[in-house]
């Protein structure tokens, strides 16, 4: 029949032990030690077993744990006492009453690590990442909240397998920092190696002045593009002025080019009638070729389909006859300077 129980914390990563060093929950390996769930006082183990009177006996486990597990970065353990040894009954009753509440694990480090991500405001010694339970003590004071032992030869110095934290200057934390920027930023995992981060954006670099280049000649040969079109949309448009239009719209039809395309423009002016030059124009005797043909007797009609230029400059250059098809076409003589 199973006893009384009484549940501890055994461990709590988020707590620095008195070594100035913390173990994380998750990497302790828990298997071993359930095979046998030793509970002992204050990590004592006997050193004889052949007087049941000596100290040492005391030092015989107290109990063990029936129930073990991890919850929110702690181990935690339930522990039923020996109801048979007198000792562990009077460390229960002790617990039970409310004098010793504290529990601590023996641990084995499997590995440790200084790196910054699982280090503590005030840490002084690097973090057990990975650990094996050898054991559970019951103790009266620990060494914080949640007390750790660690497993280890009492002659060997601590420094040698738990060393102190190798702080880094500011600079050095600042240039860690960056570079696990820059990594990010290149893709890689921010703990990359220097050595990765430095092909990595090598590559970067080599890739942007490639394309830095092709920029540069797609560019230029969109200039020359530009420029060759440019040059076909002046001459033709030089080739049409004073045929299809006057010096004054030769911006004009250069802007509708370069907007348009020149095919467009090409377009327009092939469906731009010509100007009639003032020699082409048809007197009132018909002077021209035709004899005295009545239908090519230009008349103030006919002017005025030529355009108002062009009867602008038949006022100026032929007044009289000006006048004469103006009075033919209304009945009166115009007004005129």
């Amino acid at each position: 029949m199973a006893g009384k129980t009484h549940t501890f914390i055994v461990s709590d990563e988020a707590v620095i032990n008195s070594y100035g060093s913390r173990i994380m929950t998750a990497g302790i390996d828990i298997a071993q030690y359930k095979r046998n769930p030793v509970v002992l006082w204050y990590h004592h183990r006997p050193t004889k077993w052949d007087s049941k009177q000596s100290k040492e006996t005391e030092a015989l486990p107290i109990g063990k744990s029936v129930k073990l597990w991890k919850e929110d970065g702690q181990l935690k353990a339930e522990i039923e006492f020996d109801e048979e040894d007198d000792f562990a009954m009077k460390i229960e009753g002790k617990v039970s009453r409310g004098f010793i509440n504290m529990c601590s694990p023996g641990v084995e480090p499997v590995t440790i690590s200084e790196d910054a991500k699982y280090l503590l405001p005030g840490q002084l010694r690097a973090t057990v990442v990975k650990s094996a339970l050898e054991e559970i003590s019951i103790v009266d004071i620990g060494g914080n909240n949640n007390a750790l032992r660690l497993s280890h030869d009492p002659s060997q110095n601590i420094d040698e397998f738990l060393p102190l934290v190798k702080y880094q200057s500011n600079s050095q934390t600042q240039m860690n920092e960056f570079q696990q920027k820059v990594a990010m930023l290149l893709g890689l995992d921010q703990n990359a190696a220097p050595e990765s981060v430095m092909s990595a954006l090598t590559a970067k670099i080599t890739l942007a002045k490639e394309a830095d280049d092709y920029k540069l000649k797609h560019d230029t040969l969109k200039a020359e593009v530009t420029a060759m079109n440019d040059g076909r949309i002046i001459a033709l448009v030089d080739a049409n002025q004073d045929k299809k239009f006057t010096a004054d719209k030769r911006e004009t039809f250069i802007s509708l080019g370069k907007s348009s395309g020149y095919e467009t423009l090409k377009n327009v002016l092939d469906a731009t009638p010509s100007m009639v030059k003032p020699g082409d124009i048809i007197d009132p005797k018909n002077t021209s070729a035709g004899g005295d043909d009545p239908n090519n007797k230009l008349t103030f009609a006919k002017l005025r389909e030529q355009g108002a230029d062009a009867v602008e400059k038949y006022r100026k250059e032929k007044r009289e006859s000006y006048i004469t098809l103006f009075k033919e076409e209304y009945g009166y003589s115009p007004e005129i300077d």
